[in-house]
């Protein structure tokens, strides 16, 4: 039976070592960013949702349709949905309809 050299026993001492290090890394320190990043994370998310909060608070949450009319005199609709802050511009009733659909289904 052939020993293995000593290179060899720290090789594999190494390599144990830092297997157990990455595997504790992925366990305990899943965020191995700083500290800073994670707090401008936090208050970026917390400047969208309270910018939904006032878009609520000022517009409603229900769908807003308003008919107009361009240069040529043709009919148009302009739609906005508060809650998603998506707005399209539709020619017809039909369009408007199916607008609706899919709103609610958000």
């Amino acid at each position: 039976m052939k020993l293995p050299s000593l290179g060899q026993v720290y090789s594999s001492y190494q390599n144990q070592k830092e297997t157990v290090e990455s595997e504790y890394n992925v366990l305990f320190r899943r965020n191995s960013e700083p500290l800073y990043h994670l707090l401008i994370r936090f208050i970026l998310r917390l400047l969208a949702f309270s910018q939904l909060i006032i878009r609520l608070l000022l517009n409603g949450y229900r769908p807003k349709i308003r008919q107009s009319r361009d240069r040529e005199q043709n009919i148009y609709w302009y739609a906005y949905y508060p809650l998603s802050g998506v707005s399209k511009l539709l020619a017809s009733e039909a369009e408007i309809k199916q607008w609706l659909e899919l709103t609610q289904e958000i």
